[in-house]
């Protein structure tokens, strides 16, 4: 099972609570496991896969972990 966790904005437009998770039987790539990830409004988030920097054609395995959040500046 894949496990999804989104941030901020990223969370609310996904419509994730808190954690989603997701079976999958063969890895697939973020994009296909999330299709609204193909939508132009989410061109510029970060994703983490396990913890490591990922893009929407990154394949997961099952037991990975995905994390979703907004790009953020300041200082």
């Amino acid at each position: 099972m894949v496990i999804i966790r989104a941030i901020g904005w990223v969370r609310e437009r996904l419509g994730i609570h808190d954690v989603a998770h997701k079976r999958i039987s063969k890895p697939q790539r973020i994009a296909d496991l999330i299709p609204e990830l193909r939508s132009p409004l989410f061109n510029n988030i970060i994703i983490l896969v396990n913890g490591r920097p990922a893009t929407k054609d990154t394949v997961v395995n099952d037991n990975d972990e995905i994390l979703l959040m907004p790009v953020t500046s300041g200082g």
